[in-house]
C-alpha cells in the first residue's frame, strides 16, 4: 500500500495504550500519521511524540453547543490544510464531529464506535440521537467487537453491510511496568490474605454495588478479604453509604483517578468485573498482562470469546451476578497456586488474540 496521510481524531489527552499502538503500527508500516484532539494537551499527546506522530490540540473555551461548531469547522480547516487521506475519528463526539465535517473535505472518514449497549442502558436520550445520526451518516464504522455490532444491527437497524468488527490491538509493550516497591507498598497497606480489586468509572452500569455486597459476602464468611477501588463516578456515593451501614468501610481502599493503574492491578490477587455494559474491556486485558485473570459477567462484551470459565478465568451469569462471584471467589480463596495458572493462560490468550500488527492491516484495508 502507497504511503497515506492519516489522522486520528479524538475527544480525550489520556494515555490510551490502543491509540498510541495504532498510531506507532501505521508508523511502522510507513505512513504519516498525526493526532488531533477535541481538548487540551496531555500525557496521550507526550506518548504519541515519542513513537514518531505530530500532536495537535484544539480546544476553545466556550459553551457547549460553540464548542461542537467550532470544532466542527477547525477540523474541516485541518484536513484541508494537511490533505489526510483517511479520518479515523473515535468515541461519540468525535464521530458526530468527523461524519458531518465528511461532506465538505476530500478525506475518508471513517469514525470507531466503543461503545454497545451503554446508551441504551444510561437512558441518555441526546447520545441516543447522536448515535442515529453517526450509524445514518457512516459510509463504513468500526466497531471493537462482535457484541457491538448486535447491538447496532438488532436494536438500532443499522445495515450490517457497514458495520466492520476490527478487536482492539495492543504493543503491549507500551504498558508502563508496575513498580516493585510501589507493589509492596499497596500490599502492606492493604495487609490482608487476598486482594481484590474494581477498576472502572462508578456508573450504575459497571455495578460496583454488587462488587462490595459480594465483599461484604465475603467477609461474613471470615475470610480475610479486601479490596481496591479506582475511578471516580456518582455512584460512589451509594457505595460508601453500602460500606458504612454495613460496617466495613476499613475493608476498601479508593483511589480516585489514577493514571496508572498498573501498581495497584499488580498488588491485587483478582480483578472483579461485574459489569452489565461493555464493548471491548480494556482493564481485563491489563490485568491479563500482569498474570492476573478476571471474575466477570456472561453475555456482556466480547468475555466469552475469550474467557473459559475456570480455564483462564470466571464467568459469571447477570441473574446470580453476586452470589456467583461470591462462590467463586470463596472457592479459590485458598487456591492461590491456581489463580497463578489461570493468570498465566489469561496472559497468553489476551497476547494472541490482541495483537496489534493485524489490526493495523485491517484499520489500513478499510482505507483503500
Amino acid at each position: 500500500m502507497c504511503e497515506m496521510n492519516i489522522l486520528i481524531y479524538y475527544q480525550s489527552h489520556y494515555h490510551t495504550v490502543f491509540l498510541e499502538s495504532l498510531c506507532e503500527g501505521f508508523l511502522k508500516k510507513g505512513h504519516n500519521v498525526q493526532l488531533l484532539t477535541a481538548c487540551s494537551r496531555g500525557q496521550l499527546h507526550m506518548e504519541m511524540e515519542k513513537l514518531g506522530a505530530k500532536c495537535y490540540a484544539y480546544s476553545p473555551q466556550s459553551s457547549k453547543l460553540t464548542h461542537f461548531i467550532k470544532q466542527f469547522f477547525y477540523l474541516i480547516k485541518f484536513c484541508r490544510k494537511n490533505k489526510f487521506d483517511v479520518v479515523y475519528s473515535h468515541l461519540q463526539m468525535s464521530n458526530l464531529t468527523a461524519v458531518l465535517a465528511q461532506f465538505f473535505i476530500s478525506s475518508k472518514v471513517i469514525p470507531c464506535r466503543h461503545h454497545s449497549n451503554e446508551v441504551k442502558l444510561a437512558g441518555n436520550k441526546n447520545a441516543n440521537r447522536i448515535d442515529k445520526v453517526i450509524n445514518f451518516l457512516s459510509r463504513r464504522i468500526i466497531v471493537v467487537s462482535n457484541a457491538v455490532k448486535k447491538q447496532m444491527v438488532n436494536h438500532e437497524a443499522v445495515s450490517p453491510k457497514k458495520i466492520h468488527v476490527i478487536n482492539l490491538g495492543y504493543n503491549f509493550e507500551l504498558y508502563h511496568k508496575p513498580d516493585l516497591q510501589k507493589v509492596k507498598e499497596i500490599r502492606e497497606l492493604m495487609n490482608c490474605k487476598m486482594i481484590l480489586i474494581v477498576v472502572s468509572r462508578m456508573t450504575a452500569s459497571k455495578r460496583h454495588i454488587a462488587a462490595v455486597q459480594v465483599l461484604n459476602n465475603l467477609i461474613k464468611k471470615n475470610l480475610d478479604v479486601k479490596m481496591i477501588m479506582m475511578d471516580e463516578g456518582a455512584e460512589k456515593t451509594n457505595i460508601v453509604a453500602f460500606l458504612r451501614n454495613n460496617h466495613i468501610e476499613e475493608k476498601v481502599v479508593f483511589t480516585g483517578f489514577v493514571n496508572n493503574t498498573m501498581n495497584y492491578m499488580a498488588a491485587a490477587h483478582l480483578l472483579v468485573h461485574p459489569s452489565i455494559t461493555e464493548a471491548s474491556n480494556q482493564v481485563v486485558k491489563e490485568a491479563a498482562l500482569l498474570y492476573k485473570p478476571a471474575i466477570v459477567c456472561k453475555n456482556v462484551g466480547d468475555f466469552d470469546e475469550y474467557i473459559i470459565n475456570e480455564k483462564n478465568g470466571f464467568i459469571v451469569d447477570q441473574s446470580n451476578l453476586v452470589s456467583g462471584m461470591t462462590e467463586v471467589i470463596e472457592k479459590y480463596y485458598n487456591k492461590m497456586e491456581v489463580l497463578n495458572s489461570l493468570g498465566s493462560k489469561i496472559h497468553d490468550t489476551v497476547l494472541e488474540r490482541f495483537a496489534i500488527d493485524p489490526v493495523c492491516d485491517q484499520y489500513l484495508k478499510l482505507a483503500k
